[in-house]
């Protein structure tokens, strides 16, 4: 960040340091640990997990992974090893965002392919959980919450 350029990398940490710093102003200088989720554990997500480290240690406050969740069990194991997290605590397949929002996470993190976003994110906006959305490509709120009309009629038409 020192380099003064504005990348996207640079973007997400600053942002993530922003929405890390209200609880933490909230709570005065008492020492918090936030309980944090990734869904994707892919290169997307894993860095992401590794931007968030980053942020925790610039304000203060600490990071502990609890749940890992990708469509292939390796994935989340690798990334589970990496972050002490147990194996039970890893879910796979199609349903494995449901299972990793069943979690105790305070934050939870979506790096998955952006045709995958909409029935993750219509769930944890159902949940009212505070959530990072890694998107490679655009995703507009009604394309997340309304997926199903796009698909029955993507030329707009009655």
């Amino acid at each position: 960040m020192g380099d003064g350029k504005l990348t996207r990398r640079n973007f997400v940490k600053a942002a993530t340091a922003a929405a890390l710093s209200v609880p933490t102003i909230l709570v005065n200088s008492q020492p918090k640990t936030f309980r944090v989720a990734l869904i994707g554990c892919g290169g997307r997500g894993r860095g992401a997990v590794r931007d968030i480290h980053e942020a925790a240690k610039l304000l203060g406050v600490e990071i502990r992974m609890v749940a890992f969740g990708d469509w292939f069990r390796e994935r989340a194991l690798a990334a589970a090893k990496e972050y002490g997290v147990p194996p039970e605590r890893c879910f796979a397949g199609p349903t494995a965002y449901k299972e990793v929002l069943d979690t105790d996470a305070d934050i939870v993190m979506i790096a998955v392919a952006t045709l995958s976003i909409p029935s993750s994110l219509r769930l944890l906006l159902k949940r009212a959980s505070t959530f990072s959305l890694k998107s490679p490509s655009p995703l507009t709120l009604p394309d997340a919450v309304a997926p199903s009309l796009q698909r029955r009629n993507p030329s707009g038409r009655g």
